[in-house]
């Protein structure tokens, strides 16, 4: 794979979670030349801006501090309610996703769809079928977060150019967008294979 042009982007969002690839990639740009300024990182709070549940107390600070050292700035966005939130979920839809943008607003978007149950802890595996809290906790908040932030960050009419994406979100760190794409393609369908899990456990039960 060719190395990109990194002059022919006008912006460069990093989706920084404090681990190694995502370190790697803004270090990655910063030794290539690409101007402190020119680039954003945004951090996903998996625990929602809460109490910690999951991950390590100290991890958005810790984030803050990386980027505050380098002069990048860091906005934030996160899951309402988190992880303990959407895996206690029964009934209800998945919370609405709110997230930072670079005028200091918090913004909200989604928590209207339809009603579901989760009630179940992801699985240790690298399929995000079954791993669903990197695709609703992360992925899916970097993604919607992103989409309606940027207008926020190139003055509502959006980048002249494409903004380059590495992704560092315990994958390979890389610059391309669609490797993104494809995860949250996958987490449309999680919801579905929970549903599938729950009727196929129940059918067991039944025979025995």
């Amino acid at each position: 794979m060719p190395a990109p042009d990194l002059a022919s982007y006008d912006r460069f969002v990093v989706a920084f979670s404090g681990g190694k690839d995502s370190i790697a990639s803004l270090l990655t740009l910063l030794d290539a030349g690409v101007s402190a300024s020119r680039i954003d990182c945004y951090h996903h709070d998996v625990d929602g801006a809460g109490p910690g549940f999951m991950d390590w107390p100290c991890t958005t600070a810790y984030c803050r501090a990386v980027t505050q050292a380098l002069d990048v700035p860091l906005y934030l966005s996160w899951r309402e309610g988190g992880f303990l939130r959407e895996m206690l979920r029964d009934g209800t839809p998945t919370a609405p996703i709110r997230f930072q943008t670079p005028e200091g607003l918090v913004q909200q978007v989604g928590g209207a769809g339809q009603p579901g149950t989760r009630l179940r802890f992801p699985q240790v595996t690298a399929n995000l079928n079954q791993r669903w809290c990197s695709a609703y906790l992360k992925i899916d908040c970097a993604t919607r977060g992103r989409t309606f932030a940027c207008p926020y960050r190139f003055d509502g009419n959006g980048p002249a150019a494409p903004s380059a994406e590495p992704t560092g979100m315990g994958v390979e760190s890389n610059f391309r967008v669609q490797s993104c794409r494809n995860n949250v393609a996958s987490s449309n369908k999680v919801l579905n294979v929970a549903r599938q899990t729950r009727r196929l456990q129940a059918s067991k039960r039944s025979r025995r």
